[in-house]
């Protein structure tokens, strides 16, 4: 938990797990073909990703890979400069997928594994004291490793919070002095 201030007022910063949140795989597209808790054996073309017992979860690589180059996976500027330096050479559209496919079957390796989950980040003003007044904002659905964008969010919603008090302030101004409104000039 962590304090921020904007415009000479105070909001506790919290990150909480998003229980609502459910498997990546479920939640968005772009994202391989990952069994529910199965007992079966693996069948060709599939990884463990997951273990709980005798249950596992198998991320369908030789599927996600026809997938994803039918509909043109590929890799962020960074990415790109990896693999080429990996490759020594500029990679082909087949290893650029079959590149993005192996960073998802690992991503959602990490997600079953809890290296990371979905979280949420909740804005509380503060008054004076340093006591919650009520007011809140919240972003939910973020990845728990996503580092500096987790600050940039609580930022965003204490600048929400703050320009809506401002304008709060403004209304209340005007209410009690409609004199000085721009319309009482005209």
């Amino acid at each position: 938990m962590e304090t921020i201030i904007r415009n000479g007022c105070a909001y506790r910063v919290e990150i909480e797990h998003d229980e609502d949140m459910g498997p990546p795989w479920e939640e968005h597209d772009g994202h391989g073909i990952v069994s529910a808790w199965t007992r079966r054996d693996k069948a060709p073309g599939e990884v463990i990703i997951a273990r709980d017992g005798a249950s596992r979860r198998y991320y369908d690589v030789a599927e996600t890979l026809a997938q994803a180059r039918r509909d043109g996976w590929g890799l962020g500027p960074d990415g790109l400069a990896a693999l080429a330096s990996r490759l020594g050479r500029s990679p082909t559209r087949r290893e650029v997928a079959a590149e993005a496919v192996r960073q998802d079957c690992d991503r959602m390796r990490q997600w079953c594994a809890d290296v990371w989950h979905w979280c949420g980040v909740i804005v509380k003003q503060l008054d004076e004291d340093g006591e919650e007044t009520g007011e809140t904002r919240s972003l939910w659905g973020i990845e728990s490793d996503s580092g500096d964008y987790l600050d940039t969010v609580a930022g965003e919603l204490a600048d929400e919070m703050e320009s809506e008090r401002a304008d709060a302030m403004a209304d209340d101004i005007a209410a009690s002095r409609p004199d000085l409104s721009p319309e009482s000039r005209a």
